[in-house]
């Protein structure tokens, strides 16, 4: 009885996810400014939306695509001579992903001729796939999805032959200067955090299997959860 007792504090209980999602989003920075004019595309991602017509195009997308897009956007911004590559499939017979991806960043003032849709992949490694049918002479770009994804994308793109600036998004866990509260109280919102590590790890799993790449899920917990971050601990590209 008490085994499962603490098997049940273990996955509702937030401090024990909650520090491996923050190891686990911190692998990349947000993207510096130094990534040169010669890398033309940025790709952003899917993640999820249920195009419900009688809703704004921001409001259609879940909170990942939400985040990934409006990153890919901001990323734009700041060099309007690259292309903005926005993946993902949708249902047969409905918008695609991407598409719904283009209608925000159209109304957020990128212009259409600097939008590329891929609308082939479903899962990452399709989404890979079907760059590389597109854009085959391309072989370094700035990649945009969520921060506990994005070693995994990297590893992908990099096992395809293609060279990957990350730009990662959506941090779940943020951690306040003055430090953060241990929360001990179960609830749901930790078992969401465990299912993002074992999705993640068993992803990683899988490529390192099939590419026989590095698996990238360094596990460092010398800086301390809730203390302020020691940048010199973080890899950046």
């Amino acid at each position: 009885l008490w085994f499962w007792v603490v098997i049940w504090l273990g996955v509702f209980m937030s401090p024990l996810s909650t520090l491996l999602v923050y190891n686990l989003e911190r692998t990349h920075l947000p993207i510096s400014q130094d990534v040169p004019d010669t890398c033309a595309k940025i790709v952003v991602l899917g993640s999820g939306g249920t195009p419900e017509s009688h809703l704004p195009p921001v409001q259609q997308l879940d909170e990942a695509a939400l985040h990934r897009v409006l990153e890919g956007i901001r990323i734009w911004k700041t060099n309007p001579d690259r292309f903005l590559v926005l993946s993902s499939k949708g249902r047969e017979g409905y918008p695609s992903q991407a598409s719904m991806y283009s209608q925000v960043a159209l109304e957020l003032g990128v212009p259409e001729h600097k939008i590329l849709l891929m609308e082939e992949g479903y899962t990452t490694e399709t989404e890979v796939q079907d760059f590389i049918a597109l854009f085959p002479k391309e072989k370094e770009i700035i990649l945009v999805t969520s921060a506990s994804h994005m070693p995994r994308a990297i590893a992908l793109f990099a096992a395809y032959g293609v060279d990957a600036y990350p730009a990662p998004t959506h941090y779940t866990v943020k951690i306040h200067p003055g430090g953060n509260r241990l929360n001990f109280t179960p609830s749901f919102s930790a078992l969401e955090k465990w299912n993002i590590l074992v999705h993640e790890y068993v992803g990683r799993l899988w490529v390192k299997i099939r590419f026989e790449v590095p698996p990238l899920w360094p596990l460092n917990f010398s800086e301390g959860f809730g203390l302020e971050e020691d940048q010199s601990t973080v890899k950046q590209r």
